[in-house]
């Protein structure tokens, strides 16, 4: 997931080939790329006023006493009033949430995970902002599976 961080920023510094954000009107198509306030990466597109695909990474002191992370995958959602809200039951018995909030061509919000994990441990994540930019168009996104945790190695 951060070479996809690291690769949209190289495509947006490219000099004449530089992506430009669209402004004003509809929050615009394409793939959203930032990062959350732990310095782990967070993704999603935007297809005709549809959140899909966000995936995010996590870190947090679990009930084991040590230092998790990993990285979950949610669904996404509808867009409403340049909000969105995306969220559910993980396989590993964790609950995940991704809140958002679209200005022009960038994306925040916060996000939580809470609960069982990979790690055969409660983990417990929260109160993470987060913020994305446009990093151009992309095709759009085929439906995922639903809510899902990296298991653990």
């Amino acid at each position: 997931m951060l070479s996809l961080v690291l690769a949209a920023g190289a495509i947006a510094g490219c000099g004449n080939d530089e992506v430009t954000a669209p402004t004003g009107g509809a929050t615009p198509n394409g793939r959203y790329v930032g990062e959350t306030s732990q310095g782990m990466p967070i993704s999603f597109s935007v297809n005709d006023g549809t959140v899909r695909d966000v995936s995010f990474g996590w870190r947090a002191r679990c009930d084991d006493g040590q230092v998790h992370a990993n990285s979950i995958a949610l669904p996404g959602g509808p867009i409403n009033y340049r909000v969105f809200s995306t969220g559910g039951p993980l396989e590993t018995g964790g609950i995940a949430h991704v809140d958002g909030r679209f200005d022009g061509a960038r994306a925040s919000g916060t996000l939580s995970r809470r609960r069982g994990s990979a790690f055969r441990t409660n983990c417990r994540a929260t109160g993470i902002d987060w913020s994305a930019v446009w990093s151009g168009d992309a095709p759009p996104a085929a439906p995922s599976d639903g809510p899902r945790e990296q298991t653990a190695a």
